[in-house]
């Protein structure tokens, strides 16, 4: 799949036993653009698991999504933090609140289908 080598790699090389996923509400309307340092500033709701299944199924819908390098700065409203046993963040993906647009280690990408915010809104909310 076309994706940021250094999001690629990070998601393959390592054990990822823990998802953190920050949301702020989409209703949320500020002077500019959320930038990725903002959602946590802006986020109602934080979701952790550790749940296995979970984390193999937002996996697999992450390297099967198109990802496309782009100049443009998204509004970004959600945060996926992937961390190892350790804890410690081993890669991190940003998106829009449709899930077309992101950032991916860094890189702003444009992403094909929107599947992962339809994943994160069934499974990834704090009433799942």
């Amino acid at each position: 799949m076309n994706q940021p080598a250094a999001f690629q790699h990070a998601i393959a090389s390592s054990e990822i036993t823990r998802v953190e996923v920050l949301h702020a509400p989409d209703q949320v309307q500020t002077r500019t653009a959320l930038s990725p340092a903002d959602v946590a500033s802006y986020s109602t709701s934080i979701y952790d698991t550790t749940d296995t299944k979970k984390i193999a199924t937002l996996l697999d819908a992450v390297t099967q999504t198109q990802m496309t390098p782009t100049a443009a700065r998204p509004d970004v409203r959600w945060g996926i933090f992937f961390r190892s046993r350790t804890s410690a963040v081993t890669a991190a993906l940003y998106l829009d609140k449709f899930g077309k647009r992101g950032v991916a280690q860094g890189k702003n990408v444009l992403l094909e289908g929107g599947a992962i915010v339809t994943l994160l809104r069934q499974q990834f909310s704090p009433k799942s």
